[in-house]
């Protein structure tokens, strides 16, 4: 099928004239979040104006923790918090070496804190006002990582930048790991959705994997056989969707 547009929301007025490049959304504790590649964060309720409530340099992720709601910032390392009626406030300054703590993914911790995989510094526990450096996990050490995300209540997958998929259990002990000798792609994960049945998603810079685990076998086969410039998955109806380059 194809995508066809609807105007549901405009900006309002006075701020009109602004390009913010709205691309993505997510939508927690009970509001829907707006962002892109411009830096700006908008937030939306049905038969509500679009209001543009923050702007960072560039946003890496939004996620929540304990009914609060965070922004970082992949450029700078920095993670604000933000606050209904009140735009952004920094909950973990500018770090030396800021982008290499770029936050690339969260899950929910056994603790109550949230598990954080950054850029270049590993894993960390986040509280909402400090980032508590966890002990390193030998086969990440060193490794740009890209993407973390919940697998049950069990394990978390974690995406390796040039080495694949690893999959740890709640001690963070590699359990099994999915690596780019299996198919080169691999080793360019983007982004990572746990989906039903034990299924997990991986958006890859070259295609889109279905992988089940734990299970000795999974589904490597290109879902999308040729590369794409611009792709946005979405869950819609119990459905996964990608819009890829214009088509649906």
């Amino acid at each position: 099928g194809e995508w066809v547009r609807d105007t549901v929301a405009t900006l309002p007025p006075s701020q009109a004239e602004l390009h913010p490049g709205l691309a993505r959304s997510i939508a927690l504790n009970g509001r829907t979040y707006w962002y892109g590649h411009s830096g700006s964060i908008a937030t939306w309720v049905p038969g509500e104006a679009i209001t543009i409530i923050g702007m960072v340099n560039t946003v890496g992720q939004i996620f929540a923790l304990a009914g609060r709601t965070y922004v970082s910032d992949a450029s700078e390392g920095m993670i604000y918090e933000i606050v209904p009626g009140a735009a952004l406030r920094p909950a973990i300054p500018r770090l030396e070496s800021g982008g290499e703590y770029a936050v690339v993914g969260t899950a929910p911790h056994p603790s109550g804190r949230l598990l954080v995989a950054t850029a270049r510094r590993g894993l960390f526990l986040f509280d909402g006002s400090s980032l508590a450096p966890l002990p390193p996990t030998p086969a990440l050490a060193g490794r740009r990582l890209s993407a973390l995300t919940a697998v049950t209540d069990r394990f978390y997958a974690i995406g390796v930048e040039n080495l694949g998929i690893c999959f740890l259990d709640r001690d963070l002990r590699v359990v099994q790991s999915l690596e780019r000798s299996n198919d080169n792609r691999l080793g360019q994960v983007r982004q990572l959705v746990c989906g039903r049945d034990g299924d997990l998603w991986a958006v890859l810079a070259a295609g889109i994997a279905r992988i089940d685990f734990p299970a000795p076998v999974s589904h490597l086969e290109p879902f999308i056989e040729n590369g794409y410039t611009f792709a946005l998955p979405n869950r819609e109806h119990g459905k996964l969707w990608v819009c890829a380059d214009g088509v649906a």
